[in-house]
């Protein structure tokens, strides 16, 4: 699958950015967009290239959240149907988005409701516009925020501004997302993309495979006890090294010592 109908996908160099597409429903995430972000982020995790991959909504919205209709009420007589599109739905928002070897930036434009607080809590980085509107809505229709929704909100968020949200279904700011460290920063929207574009920027300088294991290791690592931890971390910075032929030690130290950068202030250039 490659010919998609409800993400576009637009590549320039190591840069690789993925549009949810449905600006006509707020970009509300169907069954078809499940599929397509699947098979997409599937791929994704063999791409060479990518060092940063950005995710955005079309029009005045990142995603509404779910499409309630085609993922809930026209699949709720078809329990087998209904499963299959649960799984995807997960699937991509829990697990291949967390571990694209690109570093994942949340670029959220507008609208963040309900299900697509995953999209931003699985990202690595997230930039909110400041008008950029933000809901847990589910308690307002009777419904708990199911699937990944609150696994992943307590994986990043602390548990007070968890339970006062999904609590009171009070909508948000970008302000507050960058408060409560759902996103990284908040910006006016018309600064938006050179908020992004400044962060790009400055992921694009670094190696690639560094970019990967240093994300790898930090996701990994937090959930073991400590001495598997370091051992693990030991064990990464040997495949870095295999990975790249000592390069970090041979220009990015050696860089160092001969005054040819400062890695307090910017990267080496890598090869």
């Amino acid at each position: 699958m490659s010919n998609y109908e409800t993400i576009r996908v637009d590549r320039d160099d190591a840069l690789t950015t993925v549009t949810l597409s449905r600006p006509e429903k707020k970009n509300a995430m169907n069954p078809q967009l499940h599929e397509e972000m699947h098979d997409f982020l599937s791929r994704q995790l063999h791409d060479k290239k990518t060092k940063a991959l950005v995710i955005t909504g079309a029009g005045d919205a990142f995603s509404a959240g779910m499409d309630l209709k085609e993922h809930f009420a026209d699949l709720a007589s078809d329990i087998d149907e209904l499963n299959r599109v649960r799984y995807l739905s997960q699937d991509w928002r829990g697990r291949l988005l967390p571990l694209q070897p690109a570093v994942t930036i949340a670029r959220v434009n507008g609208f963040c409701f309900g299900g697509a607080f995953p999209i931003v809590l699985g990202c690595d980085l997230a930039i909110a516009a400041d008008e950029a509107k933000f809901g847990l809505s589910e308690i307002n229709f009777g419904q708990v925020a199911g699937g990944p929704v609150s696994k992943m909100l307590g994986d990043v968020l602390h548990p007070r501004d968890v339970m006062y949200h999904l609590l009171t279904g009070e909508p948000f700011y970008g302000p507050r997302a960058a408060e409560i460290k759902l996103v990284n920063s908040s910006v006016p929207g018309a600064d938006l993309d050179d908020a992004v574009a400044v962060l790009v920027a400055s992921l694009l300088e670094k190696k690639r495979e560094t970019l990967a294991l240093a994300k790898r290791l930090y996701r990994n690592s937090i959930h073991m006890q400590r001495e598997g931890a370091f051992a693990y971390a030991n064990a990464t910075v040997a495949e870095l090294s295999q990975a790249t032929k000592g390069e970090w030690l041979e220009k990015g130290v050696g860089g160092f010592i001969s005054k040819e950068f400062k890695p307090g202030e910017n990267a080496y250039r890598a090869s």
